[in-house]
């Protein structure tokens, strides 16, 4: 069974209908609350669009976003007007399968695990590691 993902608490938003305001070369910083059920991992992904005569009206730009340190279900990342008008962003959230291998991995060589006992945990990175290789 694949847990449900959920993006909350998305900064800015829009108060009354009334949009963020930044202006030309400033940071626009961007956060959220990004959580599942489960343990599984999960990554986020800041897609910003802009006007038509900004670098990015064609195609949305795709930026990762960052765990804050200490608190692993909010997600930071931001990004800077090169021209003024209207900007839109939107966050993808996903479960992150090479996230979940590495932290459980790490765990295991943390406790002391010889590579014996980790053999199937690296055999199963390495298929997750192929997997993502046939997607290139």
């Amino acid at each position: 069974m694949t847990g449900r993902l959920g993006i909350d608490d998305v900064r800015p938003q829009l108060l009354d209908k009334n949009p963020a305001k930044a202006v030309v070369g400033e940071i626009v910083p961007i956060s959220a609350l990004v959580w599942r059920e489960g343990h599984d991992a999960i990554s986020a992904t800041l897609n910003v669009q802009g006007p038509e005569e900004s670098s990015v009206a064609a195609e949305p730009i795709q930026i990762p976003m960052r765990q804050t340190p200490g608190n692993q279900d909010q997600v930071n990342a931001f990004f800077v007007p090169d021209v003024p008008g209207d900007w839109t962003f939107r966050i993808d959230a996903w479960s992150d399968p090479m996230a979940t291998w590495r932290h459980a991995v790490t765990a295991k060589i943390e406790a002391g695990q010889s590579a014996a006992e980790l053999s199937n945990d690296l055999e199963h990175g390495a298929d997750l590691f192929e997997e993502a290789a046939k997607n290139l």
